[in-house]
C-alpha cells in the first residue's frame, strides 16, 4: 500500500514539473523600449494633415500562380478624396487609356460618425437624374472605419496601413507580443524591429529629419498550415510633401505577399503590387459636413437604397404612401359580423378614400439616410365609418381563434 502510494506520488510530481516546463511564461514588454516607441509614434501621428481636399491615381497589379500557370490582373482609379478628423470620401473614376480618368464615378464612399455608405453609380456620372443607375447601400453607423468598407481611405491613418490597419495600431500590438529593438542610423531614420517567435519579423523606419514620418514598413509572417510552412508579407515605401506646416504621403509603393500550400504539396504564390500617387493636395480646403450626407454626394430622388441595418429596402426622397386592403379579411369574416358592420364593409368598398401619391422633397435632415416617419401624417386618414368595421372586424377575428381553439381542444 505505501508502495502504491510512493509510486502515485512520483507520478504526480514528474506530470507536474513537465506541465510547468511546458507552460510559457507570458510577454512581457520592455518599458523603457515601449516607452521609446510611443515617442516615435506620436511624433508620426502629429505630423500629419489631418484634414486635407485632392485627388490620386491608384494602380493595382495582382500576380498569382496556379496550376494552369501564372496570371495578371491589373485595375487603375482614379480618385477624388477629402477627409476630416471624424469623416472621409472617396469619389472613384474609370481611368481610361491614356491616364484620363472618366468623368463617370463608378462609386462613391463615405464614412462619417452617423453616416457609413457605398453609393454605386452604373453608367452614370456627376449630376445624374437618372434613379435606376445609382445604387446606394447603408451599412450600419457602428461599424469601424477602414475596416467596414474595403477601398481606399486617404486620411493618412488609412493609407499607411498594413491590410487594412493602421500601422500606428500594428506597431502597439507588435510591442505586446514580440521582442523590439529600437536603433538609429547614419541618416537619421530610427528604426523600430521585432522578431517573432514563428520566425517572421517587422521593421519600421521613421525619418527624425521630416516629423519622424514613416519612410518605410514590412511585416513579414510566417505560419504552418499543413507540413510545409507559409507565409505572408506586407511591406510599403512612402514619399511625403509638406504642405501647410504638415506632411502628408504624396507616393506610396505597396506591395504584398503569399505563399501557401494547398492539399496537393504544390506550392502557390499571390502578389499585390499597390502604387498611390496623389496628384494634387489642399490641407486648408474648406470642407462642409454636408460632403458627407446622401443630398451633398449628389444621390438623385428616386435611387434604391438598401438599408443593412434594417434590411429595409426603399427609394431616396420618395415618400412612401401607406395603404391598406382589408378586401380579403372582410370577406372570410363576413359571416361573423353583424349585419350593421357588413354594411358598413361594403359602402367603405366602393368608394374608398383616395390617398395621395404624389412625392415630396427629402426632409430637412443633415444625413438623409432614411424616411421620417412624419410622411404617414401626410396621408388621407380612413372615415369613422370605415374604422368602425376594422375595429368590429378585429374583434370578430379574436372570437373566431378563440371558438376554433375551444373547439379543437374539445
Amino acid at each position: 500500500m505505501e508502495s502504491a502510494k510512493y509510486v502515485l506520488s512520483v507520478l504526480l510530481t514528474v506530470c507536474l514539473t513537465a506541465i510547468g516546463l511546458g507552460a510559457e511564461e507570458p510577454f512581457q514588454p520592455d518599458r523603457d523600449i515601449v516607452a521609446e516607441v510611443e515617442g516615435i509614434l506620436a511624433k508620426f501621428e502629429s505630423s500629419l494633415a489631418t484634414q486635407g481636399v485632392g485627388t490620386a491615381v491608384v494602380r493595382k497589379t495582382q500576380f498569382e500562380s496556379s496550376p494552369n500557370g501564372p496570371e495578371v490582373y491589373q485595375r487603375a482609379n482614379y480618385y477624388d478624396f477629402r477627409f476630416t478628423p471624424s469623416s472621409s470620401r472617396t469619389d472613384s473614376y474609370e481611368l481610361l487609356q491614356g491616364d484620363n480618368p472618366a468623368r463617370r464615378r463608378r462609386e462613391t464612399r463615405v464614412w462619417a460618425p452617423e453616416s457609413l455608405f457605398r453609393v454605386y453609380w452604373s453608367r452614370c456620372g456627376s449630376g445624374c437624374s437618372d434613379p435606376s443607375h445609382s445604387l446606394v447601400t447603408l451599412h450600419p453607423s457602428r461599424s469601424q472605419r477602414r475596416v467596414s468598407m474595403s477601398g481606399v481611405d486617404f486620411d493618412p491613418q488609412g493609407l499607411l496601413a498594413h491590410r487594412g490597419r493602421a500601422v500606428g495600431d500594428v506597431i502597439r500590438s507588435q510591442l505586446t507580443s514580440a521582442a523590439c529593438t529600437v536603433t538609429t542610423d547614419a541618416n537619421g531614420l530610427a528604426i523600430v524591429r521585432f522578431e517573432f517567435s514563428s520566425g517572421g519579423f517587422a521593421e519600421h523606419k521613421f525619418d527624425s529629419n521630416s516629423g519622424h514620418t514613416l519612410v518605410e514598413s514590412e511585416v513579414y509572417f510566417v505560419f504552418s498550415s499543413g507540413d510545409e510552412p507559409d507565409s505572408l508579407g506586407s511591406s510599403m515605401k512612402v514619399e511625403y510633401s509638406k504642405a501647410q506646416e504638415v506632411w502628408y504621403p504624396v507616393r506610396i509603393h505597396y506591395e504584398g505577399t503569399q505563399t501557401y500550400t494547398p492539399p496537393d504539396s504544390s506550392v502557390l504564390a499571390r502578389k499585390e503590387v499597390t502604387t498611390v500617387e496623389i496628384t494634387a493636395f489642399d490641407a486648408s480646403a474648406a470642407i462642409a459636413d454636408s460632403d458627407f450626407t446622401l443630398e451633398g454626394v449628389g444621390v438623385p430622388k428616386g435611387a434604391s437604397v438598401r438599408d443593412k441595418a434594417t434590411g429595409i429596402e426603399h427609394q431616396y426622397g420618395v415618400r412612401q404612401a401607406l395603404t391598406m386592403d382589408f378586401t380579403d379579411v372582410l370577406d372570410e369574416i363576413k359571416p361573423d359580423l353583424t349585419a350593421e358592420a357588413v354594411e358598413w364593409a361594403n359602402a367603405d368598398a366602393a368608394s374608398p378614400a383616395a390617398v395621395p401619391q404624389e412625392d415630396a422633397s427629402p426632409p430637412p435632415s443633415q444625413n438623409h439616410l432614411t424616411q421620417t416617419t412624419d410622411d404617414a401624417a401626410h396621408t388621407a386618414s380612413p372615415s369613422h365609418r370605415f374604422m368602425a368595421a376594422v375595429i368590429v372586424a378585429v374583434i370578430a377575428i379574436i372570437i373566431f381563434v378563440v371558438f376554433r381553439c375551444r373547439r379543437k381542444a374539445q
